[in-house]
């Protein structure tokens, strides 16, 4: 069984701004953000915690995959496709 946590309770599908663009997610500045992902057999539980204190640590893979998409012809899933 996996579980995924966001810390981030603002999001996960909601409908923002006057657009109305549908957000997942999102990291906001000055605001950590966390996944903990949780592994577990009766008896055990394996969590694996990823916090995000920057935001500038997004940015390497957000320009990786903006200067990708241009070329695209299908959808891709995933960015470790474009590593």
């Amino acid at each position: 069984m996996i579980f995924i946590i966001h810390s981030v309770l603002k999001a996960r599908g909601q409908v923002l701004g006057e657009d109305g663009v549908r957000v997942h997610s999102m990291v906001l500045p000055g605001l950590p953000s966390s996944t903990t992902v949780y592994f577990s057999r009766p008896g055990e539980v394996y969590s694996v915690k990823h916090d995000i204190t920057d935001v500038q640590s997004l940015m390497p893979g957000l320009i990786l995959a903006i200067r990708k998409v241009v070329n695209l012809k299908n959808l891709v899933y995933g960015l470790e496709k474009f590593l």
